[in-house]
């Protein structure tokens, strides 16, 4: 018996393998040639079932490769979309049932690819940026570094000019320095305890804000005896500390020019004090901050429960604000970062925009800051 490929006549299609029996001849004779039997069964012979097997061998390790090479969570939804300048993030529920948002494009640790080429010692790829913007936007473009090396397990490092600026204020920065505005509040909000330690301010400005935090405790308990004259015995309860940021000089013009908005005003200072004064009655105490003194010395003279900041460098102010229980912000970078690293519940304007605005109720509503909060701006 021979094995053979040939074109089925009954069924028209090519049979792979088969029988070749004698051909019987009109007189029942045989007449010595072959031929295909009647039954042509395509898939029956030993050949094409191995052809099949090893078909189906190669599509179930390729399922149970990209199954095994998936983080070991559950998907409770693979997409959720977010508008304008925000990332798609999905929703992860791990098996404490407790929700993680993360951007899609992270890489699980099984998937890390090790390149073998470098660049001055570093790893490809590598990843940084200039730094721009002030202060607060800079410390905004070293989380997004962060993030992303820890994202990615890729190469990051920081410009000395980024250095420069942040190493003074925060000596235990960790990414390396090596001779775009990064500020992706979705991508570095899931490293928040992380980043805080990186944000740790030097010991000369930390005994600086202790010290000076000690002072405003000591007007309070005066104020409070005096306030309590009936009662001089009884020792008043801790102040719970607001930190209170007024952004001011260039960015008047830069909102106006940049996203049609106009910087709130003494409507909304008196709105965000009263919604802690309320909160806390008769024992909140507001330290107020700003790159306008003078301004805000004008518009809050009245208001007997705000204490100023020494107004001494962006550096002192921004410690001494996130050493606050709780935050009142208006617009810009800075601000956003003494509310940030604070902690507590954060009070913002909502403010009228006519264009993407990253600190808008919109965007910190994307990325789920359900510790901000939004009070009318005018």
């Amino acid at each position: 018996m021979g094995m053979w490929f040939w074109r089925c006549r009954h069924r028209s299609r090519l049979c792979f393998g088969g029988d070749l029996g004698p051909r019987t001849g009109q007189g029942g004779g045989s007449s010595g040639s072959l031929a295909p039997t009647p039954s042509c069964r395509p898939w029956g012979s030993p050949w094409a079932r191995l052809v099949l097997l090893t078909a189906l061998a190669v599509i179930g390790y390729g399922i149970m490769d990209t199954y095994l090479q998936t983080p070991a969570v559950s998907w409770k939804n693979w997409f959720q979309a977010l508008d304008g300048v925000n990332e798609t993030v999905i929703e992860l529920i791990t098996q404490d049932e407790v929700a993680t948002y993360i951007p899609p494009t992270v890489v699980p640790p099984s998937r890390w690819v090790r390149y073998n080429r470098q660049w001055h010692g570093y790893q490809l790829p590598v990843i940084t940026c200039q730094p721009l913007g002030r202060f607060g936007n800079v410390m905004g473009e070293y989380a997004t570094l962060y993030a992303l090396r820890r994202m990615y397990n890729a190469s990051v490092v920081v410009t000395p000019a980024m250095r420069s600026q942040l190493n003074k204020t925060f000596p235990r920065l960790s990414l390396p320095s090596h001779p775009d505005y990064a500020f992706e509040i979705q991508l570095f909000k899931m490293y928040k305890e992380e980043l805080k330690r990186e944000f740790t301010f030097s010991d000369i400005i930390q005994l600086e804000v202790r010290n000076y935090l000690q002072g405003v405790v000591r007007k309070y308990e005066r104020r409070s005896h005096s306030n309590n004259a009936t009662s001089p015995s009884s020792a008043p309860a801790p102040p719970v500390f607001v930190g209170f940021h007024i952004r001011r000089t260039d960015y008047v013009k830069h909102a106006k020019k940049m996203f049609g908005a106009k910087l709130p005003g003494e409507e909304y200072f008196n709105r965000a004090l009263n919604y802690y004064r309320t909160r806390f009655p008769n024992k909140v105490v507001f330290i107020a901050a700003s790159d306008d003194m003078a301004f805000i010395h004008s518009k809050l003279k009245n208001e007997k429960d705000v204490y100023y900041a020494p107004g001494k460098s962006a550096s002192v102010d921004m410690a001494l604000l996130s050493s606050c229980n709780h935050s009142i912000v208006t617009m810009g970078s800075f601000g956003f970062w003494t509310g940030y690293l604070a902690g507590g519940e954060v009070v913002y304007p909502d403010v009228k925009l006519y264009s993407d605005y990253r600190f808008s109720k919109s965007m910190y509503e994307r990325v789920r800051l359900e510790n901000f909060t939004p009070l009318p701006a005018d």
